[in-house]
């Protein structure tokens, strides 16, 4: 594919990893435009935080934890993964406590990468 057929793709994770299937949604999405070479950036904001979170046990709740896939996402040539620092400060979460590194951005960083993307995708 060439670089000028590339769309930039811009996924932003919103919802908490269970209570509903958006999560493991977003993670499939992320992954099939991964698979067909296109430029994806991933941005965890508001409760998506959590789908990064190393403490995140379905078990009690009988669910797959789809979380874990996200930390494959660098294999699937999606390297472009950010945080939202505000998301992190309202929870009381920092880089540490994510299950992989991750780049944190300031909301006008973000508004700038939603003001450049080709499409965004939200879940």
């Amino acid at each position: 594919m060439s670089e000028t057929s590339k769309k930039r793709l811009l996924y932003l994770i919103t919802r908490p990893p269970f209570g509903d299937a958006y999560g493991a949604e977003s993670l499939d999405a992320v992954l099939a435009a991964a698979v067909f070479d296109q430029d994806v950036e991933v941005i965890f904001l508001e409760e998506g935080v959590f789908q990064l979170s190393k403490n995140i046990d379905p078990a009690p709740i009988a669910m797959k934890n789809h979380a874990k896939g996200f930390k494959a996402l660098p294999i699937y040539g999606v390297e472009k993964i950010f945080v939202s620092i505000e998301a992190l400060d309202k929870f009381a979460l920092s880089t540490d406590d994510l299950s992989m590194p991750v780049e944190p951005l300031e909301i006008d960083a973000i508004k700038e990468k939603m003001a450049t993307a080709d499409h965004i995708f939200s879940f």
